[in-house]
Parts: structure tokens; sequence; C-alpha cells
């Protein structure tokens, strides 16, 4: 007897027939059914990033000390007035800047995917969004290696971390959906202009400068400056999630939370954005 052979039918705009929340729901299905395929994705992304390099993987750890000594350098020649931040300004700096990578890095990832990833996405039938279900699960694993080093570091500062390590993971929840959320806007849009990317990449890099990452906000006395930081919303994200591991506290519980709830809508908005427009993404990508 022969078999029965399912047959699947692909109507035009279906996106729209099924809403963003019900594909949302099915890309999740979708990851969990392929979550041998993510991991071989990941496996494959992980090693390859070392696979020409002299000393490997242990650029997770010379990356974050080469910063460190960058910024100290600035500081002791009072290029940087950093102002009181409490504790050896080489362990604030090493946590602030551990915590802003990351936010770079996912942003940088989803910006990238899909244009790294156009012929794997052409040319088989993987779900799209594989490529940034590998690019988070990649960028975690990264920060969860910089992290371990980071607090082996701060204890041979004598800084030991306050309990809040354990709320750590949570309150970077919203500034890892605020990156992705970024990067996936970034990566829709610059299909269209690729200086739309090369500029959103330089206001980014601005973003360090009204961010106190590097500096304490007393420090800051330009009125107008002040007022960029204080709407800032990576200044509650990113300084919260440093003074929670560092000092048991968030930087500011209000901004904290109206900044979770941009960070979500932003999220969903991402998603929408992304949902109704991948394909026609992919497409521009030929």
């Amino acid at each position: 007897m022969a078999g029965t052979v399912q047959r699947m039918i692909i109507t035009p705009n279906r996106c729209f027939d099924t809403g963003s929340f019900a594909g949302f729901l099915n890309a999740i299905r979708n990851q969990l059914h392929r979550r041998d395929m993510v991991y071989q994705l990941f496996k494959k992304e992980f090693f390859a990033g070392y696979a020409k390099s002299f000393i490997g993987s242990a650029w997770i750890v010379v990356s974050p000390v080469i910063g460190i000594i960058s910024w100290v350098f600035l500081h002791r020649a009072n290029i940087i007035r950093p102002g009181d931040v409490g504790i050896p300004y080489p362990a604030y700096i090493l946590v602030g800047t551990l915590v802003w990578g990351l936010f770079m890095n996912i942003t940088s990832a989803f910006m990238n995917a899909m244009a790294n990833s156009r012929y794997l996405l052409l040319w088989t039938s993987i779900p799209h969004e594989t490529v940034f279900s590998v690019q988070i699960l990649l960028q975690v694993v990264h920060f969860f290696i910089s992290f371990c080093v980071t607090i082996i570091i701060l204890i041979l500062f004598g800084i030991f971390p306050s309990l809040g390590i354990l709320l750590f993971p949570v309150v970077l929840l919203p500034l890892i959906l605020l990156a992705m959320a970024v990067g996936t806007i970034i990566s829709v849009f610059s299909v269209i202009s690729l200086d739309m990317r090369k500029g959103i990449t330089a206001l980014l890099g601005l973003l360090l400068f009204v961010t106190p990452v590097i500096y304490s906000l007393d420090a800051v006395t330009n009125v107008w400056l002040q007022k960029v930081i204080y709407l800032n919303p990576l200044t509650y994200l990113v300084c919260s999630a440093r003074d929670i591991l560092l000092f048991g506290r968030l930087y500011s519980a209000e901004g904290f939370f109206v900044s979770t709830g941009l960070s979500v809508a932003a999220a969903l908005v991402s998603w929408r954005v992304y949902y109704f427009s991948g394909d026609k993404v992919i497409e521009r990508l030929i």
C-alpha cells in the first residue's frame, strides 16, 4: 500500500491570516522541535569563531582585560574623570563594560544574522527565526564565560558580589529584549539601504558616552547632557544590572521598570515587523 503523502499549501500573505501572536507561538514550537539543529548550528558558529586563532577561545578572557587596561590608562592620565564610583575604578569599568558588551553584541548579532545566513535561508527550509535562536544562544554562552572571568577578577580586587547576583539574570532580561528588538529592526530595514545600518551602528557607538558606564552620573555637570542621560533607557537597564551585582540594588527602580516596559513594547513591535516582512527581506538578500 502506498504511503500517505502530506501536502502543505502555501497561500499568499499567510502571515496576515494567522496573526503575529499565533506566528510567535508557532516560532517557539519550531525551535523546540528543531532544538538538535539549533545546537549543531550553535556549535559550528562557536568553534568557527576561533578556528584560525592561535589562542582560540582565550580571547573571551583576553578581550575584557585589554578593555580594562585602556580605560584605566585614560583614567590615570586624567583624560576621564569618572567621579566617585564607590569601588576601585577597574572593577567598576569591568562590570559596566561587561553588561554594555552584552547589549552591543546581541544587537550586532541580530543585525547581521540574516545577511550572514542568507545562503542557509535561501537554499534550505529551516525557519528563519532559527538563525536568531542560534545567535542569542551564542551570545549568552559568551557572556556567561566572560561573567565567570569577571567574578574571579572582582574577588582578586577584594570585591565580593552581593546577594543581588541571584537577581542578576532577571535584571538582564529587559536589556536582552531591547538588544534583540533593535537588532531585528535594523536587520529588516538595512536591506533597503546599507547607509541605515552604518548610521545606526555609529549611533550605537555614541550611546556608550551618554550612558553612565565608564563614569558616575555625579561627574556630569552639563545640564543638557544630564537630561539626555535621564531620558536614555539604557541608563537604567545597564546601570541597574551593574548595581544589582555590585551593590545589591537597582540604579533607579522607577527608571528600570519604565525602561523594562519600553523594552517589552519594542520587542513586540520588532517581532511584528519581522514576522510580516521576513520573507521579503530574504528575497532582497539575493
